[in-house]
This record gives C-alpha cells, structure tokens and sequence, in this order.
C-alpha cells in the first residue's frame, strides 16, 4: 500500500500542504481554527499519515528524538535507569533512541559517531572515557545539546551523577558503626572492558572516607577480574587467612560483584552475615531477592533520570542551539544506605 502523502491529506480537505504541516508538527505561532485542526488531526489519523522526522525538523526546528547512550543493557542499573528516563520524556512527545557499547570504548565511538550523524535534539550520554571528548564536541557544534550522566574524568559539559563519594561514605560509616575494623574492599579493577573504571573509581571513594573514620586503620584491598571467578579467588584467599587475620566485612564496587561474593563464601563454608559481612552497591532488583538480602548503597535511578530529563529540557524549552557551556552545572543526587540481612554487628 502506497504512503499517504501530505498532499494527499491537503486535497481531501481543500487546504494547503503548509497548514497540514504546521498542524501536524505543532509549528510554533501556527494560526488554524479548532475545527480545521481538528479536521486534519482527524483525516490525518484515518488515512495513517505520519510527519517525518526530517518533516519535523523542517517546520518546528525540532525532531523530538533524544539519543541516550548507556554502558551495558546487561546491567540493571542502566535498564532502570533508561525505562525511568522514556517515562519522563514521553509525556512530552519525546521519542528516545537508545544504544549501548557493552563496555567497548570502540563500539561507543561507533554509536556516538551515529548520535553526530542522526538528526536528535539531544543526545544523554553516560559515563564517557576523556577519549570520546572530541565527538561530544562535534556534536554540540551541531546544535545538539548534550547531558552527560555518571562520574566522568571532566566537568566540561552539563552533568548529573550520584555523589559517589558519599557512596564510599555511607558504605565505610555502616561497617565502622558496626565495629567491624578488619574490613577487606572488593573490587572488579581487573575487568578487560570499561567497567573495571568504575571499580577503581569506587575503591578510591571507600578508600578516603574508611581512612578518614578508621583514622588509619588498614584496609585490606583485593582486586579480581569480575563475575563469580573473581569472587570464588577472593574467597578462597580469604578463607586461607587464620580467623583472627580473616576480614570481618567485605565491601564490594557492585552488587553483581557482591551476590557473586555471597555464593563463593557459601561454598567455603563462612556463613554470612555471621562470620563475614558483605556490603555492596547499586541496589539491582536481585540484591534484596538473594538468599541472605544484600545490604547496599542505594543509588537512585528514577531520581537521576527526572534530573537529567529536567536538565535537557531546561535546554530545549530555552529554543536555542546548543553551544559549548562556559560553567556547566553539576547536579548531586544524594545515594542511600539500605540495609539488609548480609552485614551485622561484630560482637566479642
């Protein structure tokens, strides 16, 4: 069946193909009754006639397609993330394109270099290597704006992320206010994609605050490749340390890691949380759903993505091209401490 042509739509109501377009693409000042509104809106619907993007974009400026780029569709965190993010751009009549690396910076290149060719009005970008600096460049040069969400190695473009030193925070304070003082960090640095980054990233947040509350104390740091191997290692060499040497919590860089680390425990015979406590990071549907509820820090997507939402239309409703931000602006959304069945108090 041929494509209904806006042409076609015009004939049938005897007015011109401008009025249909600039109804049907909500042009801005568009001066049309309510009753030949309507009559288009309705001929419109009957006949299956749909303005193209490039349509849009010529009569509105706009195409009202966002481009949001995430890490891993593997990975919870980034699902909830984005169904929270379609949620709050949807009532606008926003429709968002959605791609993911898997980890693989050659692969991101590859997608944000389609975001440069596409025609969006912004483009959501999370946690970036400094490496693809240059393309988000190219494409603000474009007139799209661009959001980045997560830690990120600059502060050179509008950013909203969880303040993930106040992740290492509360995960450091809960296991100190829990006396536990032989504390080992878990962390998947050894990962051969990007998420080993973000392992390190939050070593080093745990790290300062535990140093700062413990006033010195040592902490025990065991790095692993990720995934159940790398917990089954940290297990056994745990488990090789005499019980006075043997850490009393463990604080993992991710749930995943941490769930992996409930079920390498087990099968060295340490009970958790009775001989070890583990603590971990994210809040993914299956920590509470495990066999001993994970405690986590909670990291909280649907607040991150009404925040990112909101920042990019700030932006669009603003109707000017995006332009390179002299002093971007930062937005913290705070983390929460959430606990669970997996950490206890050490007692004598």
């Amino acid at each position: 069946m041929a494509r209904t042509t806006i042409g076609q739509i015009a004939r049938s109501l005897n007015v011109s193909k401008s009025t249909v377009s600039r109804v049907m693409n909500n042009a801005p000042g568009t001066r049309v009754s309510d009753s030949t509104r309507q009559r288009i809106v309705a001929a419109c619907r009957e006949q299956g006639y749909r303005p193209s993007f490039s349509a849009q974009a010529l009569a509105t400026g706009r195409t009202r397609l966002l481009g949001v780029h995430v890490q891993s569709l593997n990975d919870d965190y980034y699902g909830d993330f984005f169904r929270h993010f379609d949620d709050a751009c949807y009532p606008h009549g926003y429709t968002v394109l959605f791609s993911s690396s898997q980890y693989d910076r050659d692969r991101e290149r590859r997608n944000l270099e389609a975001f440069l060719s596409g025609q969006m009005d912004a483009v959501l970008v999370t946690r970036t290597p400094k490496q693809h600096e240059d393309l988000l460049r190219r494409i603000i040069q474009r007139g799209v704006h661009v959001i980045l969400m997560g830690e990120m190695p600059t502060t050179r473009f509008p950013l909203v992320t969880i303040d993930e030193f106040e992740v290492g925070r509360l995960a450091a304070q809960h296991l100190w206010s829990q006396g536990h003082r032989r504390v080992m960090y878990l962390a998947a640095e050894k990962a051969s994609d990007q998420s080993g980054q973000i392992h390190f990233h939050r070593r080093e947040n745990f790290l300062g605050p535990w140093e700062q509350i413990s006033r010195g104390l040592p902490l025990r740091q065991f790095t692993v490749g990720d995934g159940l191997s790398g917990a089954l290692d940290a297990a056994e060499f745990v488990s090789s340390l005499a019980a006075d040497q043997r850490p009393t919590a463990i604080a993992c860089g991710t749930d995943r890691l941490a769930l992996s680390m409930l079920s390498a425990l087990r099968a060295r015979k340490l009970a958790v949380p009775d001989d070890i406590s583990v603590i971990g990071c994210d809040d993914i549907a299956a920590a509470a759903e495990a066999a001993v509820p994970l405690t986590t820090i909670r990291q909280p997507r649907e607040q991150l993505a009404q925040a990112a939402w909101q920042m990019l239309k700030e932006r669009l409703d603003a109707g000017e091209p995006a332009a390179q931000e002299v002093d971007p602006p930062q937005v913290l959304i705070s983390p929460e401490l959430i606990v669970r069945k997996s950490t206890k108090r050490v007692t004598d």
